[in-house]
């Protein structure tokens, strides 16, 4: 079974430290583990709320930022396709 990545697990290959040792993957080798920087961390913390639902997004179809939990609507258009995050979305 396959560990879940968390938001400190090995920056190269995403085992918890706990039982990690000494892995072997290929491009960097024989590692041990290795602490994420804050930025690893951050943005695996932000994949795990966007994968729940937890995250805003931007729909472009209704130019809006909504939130699904927050009273956002159910179906804002039929371009989900299209959400974005609401940080890489530049406004006039």
């Amino acid at each position: 079974m396959a560990a879940m990545i968390t938001a400190e697990s090995c920056a190269w290959c995403g085992i918890p430290q706990r039982g990690h040792g000494q892995r072997w993957i290929v491009g960097i080798g024989w590692h041990g583990w290795t602490a994420p920087d804050k930025a690893l961390i951050s943005l695996r913390i932000r994949a795990r709320f966007r994968a729940k639902g937890w995250l805003p997004y931007f729909c472009p179809t209704s130019g809006e930022v909504e939130h699904p939990r927050l009273g956002g609507f159910t179906v804002c258009c039929s371009r989900p396709d299209l959400h974005c995050d609401p940080t890489l979305v530049r406004r006039p």
